[in-house]
């Protein structure tokens, strides 16, 4: 399972995973966004880490440094 954010930067859309933007920001390790699920348990904590990460990256993505966070991680 991956999440995606898109945002408006400079005239158009860039679009980035939420674990670089996690990194990107400071807010923890990568291994805090987990993405694989090979089972139902294991689809529950990544959907937790995953609604965490949201959480914690929403504030940042209101920000003044949202369009340089986004920028730097488009497309990775």
């Amino acid at each position: 399972m991956l999440t995606l954010v898109n945002g408006e930067v400079d005239g158009f859309t860039a679009r980035a995973e939420l674990s670089c933007l996690y990194i990107g920001a400071g807010l923890g390790p990568v291994q805090d966004v987990v993405w694989s699920a090979g089972t139902l348990h294991a689809m529950v904590k990544a959907l937790d880490s995953q609604a965490a990460a949201v959480r914690k990256i929403l504030p940042v993505l209101k920000g003044e440094g949202a369009g340089k966070l986004l920028r730097e991680c488009h497309g990775k």
